[in-house]
């Protein structure tokens, strides 16, 4: 059967599918999926997000005085990050290192900082509005519920359920956010990332 061209339609099925496609309009507006307006890859959250997209949260307590938490606060101020992002980036690159080495960090450093350099987005826009948030450019976080941190399930089963002080070290903020904006183009956590790195670092204590 030949198909039928749009030329070939009456005035009458072309007011039908005219107004069809008027209400199929109208409907995505009122649900607020206009076309002309939708640009999914700039849809940001309104509020700042707490913990990585696709993590299960999990809430463990940290065993601090006032004026540590108010350093932790400080620190996540000054990130424009949520307290508890401060609190899972340490945590993970804690891991990174037990796992990595004190011998590739420097190389694994360089590795994140060429790879944060490439014009290259994220995946998908959940790992691009996380991007955003790493670089300080997400919304402003809402408080936080210190002493308790809402951190990654698949983080928190690896630490104790009380968190020391000690093991929130602020001055790694900058490398772990770093590291995780580098892990979240690819769509890959930062340990994940990390030991792909490392796998093609040599280690200059074997070298040696």
């Amino acid at each position: 059967m030949r198909a039928r061209s749009w030329d070939g339609m009456g005035v009458g099925s072309v007011a039908m599918v005219s107004a069809g496609l008027a209400i199929i309009h109208q409907a995505m507006k009122l649900v607020g999926k206009s076309p002309e307006h939708e640009r999914p890859w700039t849809n940001v959250p309104s509020v700042a997000l707490r913990t990585r997209p696709g993590d299960r949260p999990v809430w463990l307590r940290v065993r601090a005085d006032d004026d540590e938490l108010a350093c932790v606060r400080a620190a996540a101020a000054a990130a424009c990050l949520p307290v508890d992002v401060v609190g899972a980036l340490l945590a993970e690159w804690n891991m990174c290192r037990d796992a990595i080495g004190q011998t590739r960090i420097d190389a694994i450093l360089d590795a994140a900082g060429a790879a944060v350099a490439e014009a290259r987005l994220a995946p998908n826009s959940e790992l691009r509005a996380w991007d955003q948030l790493l670089a300080g450019r997400g919304p402003t976080p809402a408080a936080d519920e210190l002493p308790e941190l809402c951190l990654p399930q698949r983080l928190a089963f690896r630490l104790p359920p009380v968190i020391a002080s000690g093991a929130l070290d602020l001055e790694n903020l900058p490398w772990a956010s770093l590291c995780d904006r580098a892990a979240c183009r690819r769509g890959m956590t930062m340990e994940t990332w990390a030991l792909r790195e490392a796998l093609r670092t040599p280690d200059h204590d074997a070298r040696a």
